[in-house]
């Protein structure tokens, strides 16, 4: 099913001076079997001024993102040039049951300022909530990105929660401050003793892999992870994906080893924080090496906590970068 926009509401941009007077006409249609480097050639037309420097970002991360975020094609949408066949514009959409998820949205520069991003969307609701009985769609904007904004609250966007993004090259924390914690643990044989060294942590920590991991067993986050820290796009490359925890406790790290993505946490106490970012510093780098990492699903609310749980991440070096909406759109009326 494909949707066409008719003049006047796209002049024709082309600087011919014999077809200045000429309307432009766009054909919206589904992008399945579309070969995703297509998509990744236009985003990079699209993104080329963006806050973030793509031009260096190999392909393969473009897709493989996508891939983890669930992306049905079938079910992402684009706008084409009725004359020469170009896309200009795009939504990239994963779907999770009845929730779905903007991956990736994004308008050449020469297109933008003509509603585009509306007009896909219009033609994409209907058939999401008909078709997929899909309820509610989310996206991140980074918050200074106003006109982004802008555009997703006409089509019927609201945020819904502010999201904190962390990162940095991860180091551990000098033994000190780790002795500092006189945190009194259960070790093996029932005794407590306090945490005076690594050797120690790595015996408290416990660490399971790929398909070992039970999710359902893996306790519930304090608020609700991002689309990318959700257990379905977890399994899509469960072989990535860590489960660190500590015994008669339900704070826990989830970690995505390729990408350096902390996907989920959980911390009932500071002390409970340090001990399991400093096992993944002892696994992964030294002061003298230290490992990129980030986490983006801090939420805003996660912060009533002393030290508040950007601050723990600090201690490891991982700093906040930027700040995000989470917006949704419920498509439940269109299903009635």
């Amino acid at each position: 099913m494909e949707h066409t926009i008719q003049p006047p509401t796209f002049p024709n941009t082309n600087n011919n001076n014999n077809s200045t007077q000429e309307e432009e006409i766009i054909i919206i249609k589904s992008l399945e079997g579309t070969d995703p480097k297509d998509i990744v050639q236009c985003s990079r037309l699209a993104f080329s001024d963006y806050f973030v420097n793509f031009s260096q970002v190999a392909d393969d991360y473009f897709i493989s993102r996508w891939r983890m975020g669930m992306v049905d094609y079938k079910y992402s949408f684009a706008a084409y040039t009725k004359r020469d066949g170009v896309m200009v514009g795009f939504v990239v959409l994963g779907i999770d049951g009845v929730n779905a998820y903007n991956c990736i949205t994004g308008v050449v520069p020469e297109y933008r300022g003509k509603r585009l991003v509306q007009c896909i969307y219009q033609h994409a609701i209907p058939i999401l909530a008909k078709e997929k009985s899909i309820e509610q769609i989310q996206l991140e904007v980074i918050s200074i990105n106003e006109k982004a904004v802008k555009a997703y609250t006409s089509v019927g966007f609201h945020i819904h929660r502010h999201l904190q993004t962390v990162k940095g090259d991860i180091k551990p924390i000098v033994l000190e401050q780790l002795q500092q914690l006189q945190q009194q643990l259960t070790l093996d044989d029932g005794a407590t003793q306090v945490i005076i060294d690594n050797e120690q942590i790595k015996r408290l920590v416990q660490v399971k892999y790929g398909a070992d991991i039970d999710y359902s067993v893996v306790p519930d986050m304090l608020y609700a992870p991002q689309w990318e820290g959700k257990v379905g796009c977890l399994k899509t490359d469960s072989d990535q994906v860590e489960y660190r925890y500590l015994q008669d406790s339900k704070s826990f790290l989830l970690v995505k080893k390729q990408l350096g993505l902390i996907s989920q946490y959980r911390f009932d106490s500071s002390s409970d924080a340090k001990i399991l970012l400093q096992s993944l510093c002892i696994d992964y780098c030294n002061e003298t090496n230290p490992t990129p990492f980030k986490c983006i699903t801090i939420d805003s609310r996660d912060s009533s906590s002393t030290p508040t749980t950007n601050e723990l991440f600090g201690l490891f070096n991982l700093q906040p970068s930027f700040t995000q909406f989470e917006m949704i759109i419920n498509l439940k009326s269109y299903n009635q």
